[in-house]
């Protein structure tokens, strides 16, 4: 049996191994849902009912707890430091909170989206004779990306895979019909996979609101669903639990017994000729950025605190005063005492010392800033995310050198921008469908820019090199502009070049490879 969601340390919210449903409907370990839409002779049969009410269950139960601890973290709510023990009214007692997970998702965010990445239609070698159509493509990708913000949708979107290890982008139709298209965080929709060898989306769920409970769409590949669901809390166990309906907004059929019937549509309302929702995410485990060190954010807030107990504990030190005798205030050696700031101890007959100072506890100073600095190396190198604070990157001589501290991070982008171009081409697809060009998708480019140092020293003598090679019939011009970092565009870096050999009257054809000069001249 599956486990309840449970913690480790207070510090990580986790599903263990998933749970089944029923013998149509699961949920696995990474809180992914499969359904068998399919039979066995690979025929549609769609969702029964009583699947759809016990998968929002859990996503409203399990998968939100997790999300929410998770979104708590990067608000700087840590659970851990501020639900600890209280101390002893004569004890200090600090909460510090030091919000590491919104600077590891700053960080890494602002590395991998802080730059739009190029988005275009280009031509393949198949191509010849399509540049028009190929043009208007462009033209319609263009309007859809500036219609819709896409730099600040991209960036939302990998923010949001950071903090919860997914998110969740809409495709809709505003009043006006344009396609519009928003980022949806992963606590109010999901998709429903079929559960077969391709793992394909089949239906979608976003949550809306529309009644006392909670409303939610549920979406196929054609169609819109009305699901109104009415959420209510156990007593006994604290969970959420959901009834459910389907509203019947367009033509449907409805079984006779309603929990194990399929929901079933005659009319197809959608445009797209697929699900209007795409998940985002970076690898099929679905983690946040910083779910894998909230132990380790944990132990830097408790050990943080404690070095501020100390401090205070230090502030309202005990003074002890072993066998000396005050005299009185109004005397004059107490005057004398006070404009001179010295105690002048005197041994008694009896061969006792007086002695006057704090009491003192153990220091562990250098222990707790030796523990502190190795748990914020092991939670940036864990997180693949660079300290971009620390001096020894800072100080680094060149970009070249940069570039070299940055690699695992940059390893880190680019899995993650394959993953994200998967889901931005099922974007262009819904888009591309409802024009009628399609076809046009997979001629999509999409090439991240990171916010990487530029070493135009580097650059240069690279492109020396490279022209160097051209010249013996070895690389192609757009390769190597294509492999240079200022590049953009190589097709239209070439096209601009060829603007500038007319306009220098034709007194160059093409350009010239770059030739060192040796000591002859």
């Amino acid at each position: 049996m599956a486990k309840k969601t449970d913690s480790i340390n207070d510090g990580v919210m986790f599903l263990n191994d998933g749970k089944t449903f029923s013998s149509t409907a699961r949920v696995d370990e990474n809180g992914v849902f499969y359904v068998k839409a399919f039979g066995d002779d690979s025929s549609w049969q769609g969702l029964k009912y009583s699947d759809l009410n016990q998968i929002i269950s859990y996503h409203k139960n399990e998968m939100k707890n997790k999300y929410d601890r998770l979104f708590k973290y990067y608000k700087g709510q840590h659970t851990a430091i501020v639900d600890q023990r209280v101390k002893a009214d004569f004890k200090p007692d600090n909460r510090l909170i030091i919000n590491y997970p919104k600077q590891l998702v700053k960080a890494f965010s602002g590395y991998f989206a802080g730059v739009a990445p190029d988005i275009s239609v280009t031509v393949n070698d198949d191509d010849g004779g399509r540049e028009k159509e190929i043009e208007v493509a462009n033209t319609v990708l263009k309007h859809f990306n500036r219609l819709n913000q896409i730099d600040k949708f991209y960036s939302e979107e990998s923010k949001y895979v950071d903090i919860f290890g997914r998110a969740m982008a809409f495709v809709f139709q505003d009043e006006i019909g344009q396609t519009r298209l928003t980022e949806i965080d992963p606590r109010d929709g999901f998709i429903i996979y079929n559960d077969g060898l391709q793992k394909i989306p089949v239906f979608a769920v976003l949550y809306t609101g529309k009644t006392n409970g909670t409303g939610a769409d549920l979406y196929d590949t054609a169609n819109l669903y009305s699901y109104e669901v009415e959420v209510s809390k156990n007593a006994k166990t604290g969970l959420n639990e959901v009834n459910a309906s389907v509203k019947q907004i367009i033509d449907f059929k409805i079984g006779s017994d309603i929990n194990d019937s399929y929901i079933e549509f005659n009319d197809s309302v959608l445009d797209y000729g697929r699900l209007p929702m795409v998940e985002f995410l970076v690898d099929r485990e679905r983690m946040g950025l910083y779910e894998d060190v909230m132990t380790i954010i944990d132990a830097i807030d408790s050990a943080m605190s404690e070095k501020k107990n100390d401090v205070d504990y230090f502030g309202d030190a005990f003074m002890k005063i072993i066998n000396f005798k005050m005299s009185d205030p109004k005397d004059e050696d107490s005057a004398d005492l006070r404009d001179k700031r010295i105690f002048e101890g005197r041994t008694d007959g009896d061969g006792r010392t007086s002695d006057i100072g704090f009491v003192e506890k153990p220091n562990a100073d250098e222990t707790q800033e030796h523990l502190i600095n190795r748990l914020v190396q092991t939670m940036y190198d864990i997180s693949s995310v660079v300290n971009l604070n620390d001096r020894e990157f800072t100080n680094a001589a060149s970009g070249t050198a940069l570039k070299q501290r940055l690699q695992g991070m940059r390893q880190l982008a680019n899995t993650k921008a394959s993953s994200f171009q998967k889901s931005m081409i099922e974007i262009y697809r819904c888009f591309f469908n409802i024009n009628g060009i399609e076809d046009m998708v997979d001629n999509i480019a999409i090439k991240p820019n990171y916010t990487e140092p530029i070493d135009l020293l580097d650059i240069s003598q690279s492109l020396v090199n490279m022209m160097n090679v051209r010249a013996a019939g070895g690389i192609s011009l757009e390769t190597i502009l294509s492999n240079i970092q200022i590049v953009k565009d190589a097709q239209g870096e070439m096209t601009k070049i060829e603007l500038d050999r007319k306009t220098m009257n034709g007194t160059d054809t093409e350009i010239k490879p770059i030739m060192k000069r040796n000591d002859n001249g």
